[in-house]
């Protein structure tokens, strides 16, 4: 029975290969701000998808584009109250402020839609709904017609 040290390795397989060679604590923290960055941008992903949902759904009031709508809502504040709970996996120490900071914008992003949407299907208040409050504005000349 040959034992392991007199085995040779298989053609073309490099014993380097076997051979780990552990990560600097730099490179570990580059990637744990690049999985930062990662999570931050994960918003924006569904951009596309409630685009095209909210094209399907289309400008009625109906109970689907309510309901539509509210998750569209829900789902950008729910990811900004619970941000410190997002980024929780990567640890203490490193510096978080600028994924956090991208966090919260690409949020407010996809925020947009739904407002956008809102005002699509006349659920925002626009100008002329305030006109009845407006009083008018009293004419500086009259013209009166008649006969000579």
């Amino acid at each position: 029975m040959k034992s392991k040290d007199t085995l040779r390795s298989p053609v073309g397989y490099p014993t380097y290969m076997t051979e780990m060679i552990p990560d600097s604590q730099e490179i570990l923290d580059n990637r744990r701000f690049k999985k930062a960055l990662e999570i931050a941008k994960s918003p924006l992903k569904t951009l596309p998808m409630n685009i095209f949902m909210s094209w399907m759904v289309g400008n009625s009031l109906h109970l689907f584009s309510m309901l539509f709508l509210v998750m569209m809502f829900q789902t950008p504040i729910k990811n900004i109250w619970n941000i410190n709970s997002a980024f929780s996996i990567l640890g203490e120490d490193l510096d978080l402020k600028v994924p956090k900071a991208v966090c919260v914008a690409s949020n407010i992003i996809v925020l947009a839609l739904p407002i956008y949407k809102a005002y699509n299907m006349g659920l925002l208040p626009t100008t002329a709904d305030y006109l009845m409050f407006v009083t008018p504005e009293r004419a500086t000349e009259l013209s009166v017609g008649g006969a000579v």
